[in-house]
């Protein structure tokens, strides 16, 4: 069970890898993860600072056989009681996944029902903020719905701490609100539908047969597009689509047996690296998903300027083939349209 925590946290590791972003403590009772989210506006950027807002698990020595993770939410922008709410939804989705790994799954769902929060929070202030600019240009007395100021001042709080207050048991849902949703259901934040571009790297593949049919299996049932390239000693798989999808995909790669180790056993892919995570517009939309075995750098180049990616080959791909950048090569490669550009449509 050890084993198989430590396996999670690394995949934690992977995704969620930017500086002070996660944190990892092991004591007496086990692991312990915290990740720290950043809602930034550019009006209120003060009130959504990365260190507001976290959220961490504890592990017994038990899990996930046994026993579910505990779960404590700390924010400043949101009431004890909404936040109480929130910790019950992910407990209860915890308890429906009971004996499996889970952390990856309950990270972002908790992300997801911050972000949904954050801007409903964000909404409130903006209104308040038209309410009295548009007062002030009338030259009238400020006139705040009293339901809004309430919601308002509710925020105007300290760090709450849930984990005192939240039991990991099936009686939670009972002492939740009649109104409230069922952590069950899938709760879609507004960044739900943001479309990115996501570069990942996998160190090797030993059983290249099975390994690419697995890949194509979930890029086809999550609903992504991309390519999975071969180059060499190098092997990338850049995804398209819903960042939900992006991310579940991650979750899957990281936690499945996709291969098998130098005695032939299935294992885990402890080794796959998020290079990039970026939106992705029309001009780099891949029409279908397909796999490239490539010769060359320079086809792997052309692959990604003939998709109007050749900032992230400079930037983040480049690096992982051990060359020097030459600007001169880029003026060439950025006007070819050999046959690796012919097989993105």
């Amino acid at each position: 069970m050890e084993t198989d925590q430590e396996d999670e946290i690394e995949a934690l590791k992977a995704i969620f890898c930017k500086e002070g972003e996660l944190e990892t403590n092991k004591g007496q009772d086990g692991h312990q993860v915290t990740i720290y989210f950043q809602f930034q506006h550019i009006t209120f950027k003060r009130d959504f600072d990365s260190g507001n807002t976290s959220v961490t698990v504890s592990l017994p020595s038990s899990y996930p056989q046994k026993d579910l993770p505990v779960i404590t939410l700390k924010c400043t922008f949101l009431s004890v009681n909404t936040l109480l709410i929130l910790t019950g939804k992910i407990q209860e989705r915890a308890n429906s996944l009971l004996g499996e790994a889970m952390l990856m799954n309950l990270f972002f769902y908790a992300q997801e029902l911050l972000e949904e929060e954050a801007h409903k929070y964000l909404n409130t202030k903006l209104e308040l903020a038209e309410n009295i600019r548009q007062s002030q240009i009338n030259g009238c007395c400020v006139n705040v719905k009293p339901n809004l100021q309430e919601s308002i001042d509710k925020s105007e709080t300290s760090v709450y701490d849930t984990q005192a207050m939240v039991p990991a048991d099936d009686t939670l849902h009972d002492k939740l609100p009649e109104s409230t949703e069922k952590p069950s259901q899938k709760v879609r934040s507004r960044n739900d539908s943001k479309t990115v571009t996501c570069v990942l790297q996998l160190d090797h593949m030993r059983s290249k047969q099975s390994y690419t049919k697995l890949i194509k299996k979930w890029i086809l049932e999550l609903g992504l597009t991309g390519r999975l390239c071969f180059c060499q000693k190098i092997i990338l798989i850049i995804l398209q689509g819903n960042i939900s999808a992006v991310k579940e995909y991650i979750v899957k790669n990281r936690t499945t047996n996709v291969d098998v180790d130098s005695k032939g056993r299935s294992c885990k892919e402890r080794m796959l690296t998020v290079l990039c995570e970026i939106p992705c517009d029309i001009n780099t939309k891949f029409q279908d998903f397909a796999v490239l075995d490539l010769q060359t750098p320079r086809e792997l180049q052309v692959l990604f300027s003939s998709s109007s990616m050749g900032d992230v080959y400079k930037e983040y791909v480049i690096d992982q083939l051990g060359l020097t950048h030459s600007k001169s090569a880029d003026q060439r490669h950025e006007h070819s349209t050999g046959s690796v550009a012919a097989q993105r449509h």
